[in-house]
């Protein structure tokens, strides 16, 4: 099972770079099917500062279609969170599957950062509650690592999360990786899809992997 992994700061600011490597990533996933898993580690950089707010809505567009991009990947999309999280990461880590924290690592909107949060309002009110999710995104406050993980941000907390998601992997049914980005989008798209339009997706997916034997 080949797996890709990509470092990034946790207050690493949305910039041109930073795309690039997310659809290289993505470019890498696409090709090989062999590619099962595509990590995310977000390192401390203590004492650094938040990343600049975005000014150009034309560079916001372009990280949109990114993370668009990234989730549709047909690979298991992990999260290591173990700093303090802004913008850019917490987006990643909103389109990731299996998301683990230190107890160190805290998450919230820098700055003015704030005022231009992009699709993580409506990517993160689609799976968690909107009441607990006001204090994070409405109001700006930062969430501890056990907040992150009452309200659903974070799926464990662990003092060496790359550990634990090794554990966890090795433990998952081998079949789940199969088709994997249709169950991520059905997932997605079940609070607001009728009956009717998952039904022809399901059913399409479905043949897919019986066809394959």
């Amino acid at each position: 099972m080949e797996r890709l992994n990509m470092n990034i700061e946790d207050t690493a600011s949305i910039s041109v770079e930073l795309i690039e490597k997310i659809n290289q990533l993505c470019a890498q996933a696409e090709a090989d099917e062999q590619v099962k898993v595509v990590g995310f580690t977000f390192g401390k950089t203590s004492g650094a500062d938040a990343g600049e707010a975005i000014a150009d809505v034309a560079l916001l567009h372009k990280w949109e279609k990114s993370l668009r991009r990234l989730e549709n990947v047909n690979a298991l999309i992990v999260a290591h969170c173990e700093g303090e999280l802004s913008l850019a990461a917490m987006s990643i880590l909103a389109v990731s599957d299996l998301r683990i924290g230190t107890p160190a690592s805290s998450f919230g909107l820098n700055g003015k950062e704030v005022t231009v949060p992009g699709m993580l309002i409506h990517r993160l009110t689609q799976q968690l509650n909107a009441n607990g999710l006001r204090s994070l995104l409405l109001l700006g406050n930062r969430w501890s690592a056990e907040e992150a993980e009452a309200n659903g941000l974070l799926d464990r907390l662990a003092s060496q999360p790359q550990a634990l998601t090794e554990d966890i992997i090795f433990g998952l049914n081998p079949h789940a990786f199969n088709d994997i980005r249709v169950r991520r989008k059905l997932i997605l798209e079940a609070s607001t899809a009728s009956y009717d339009e998952t039904l022809g997706l399901s059913l399409s997916a479905s043949d897919r992997i019986m066809r394959k034997g």
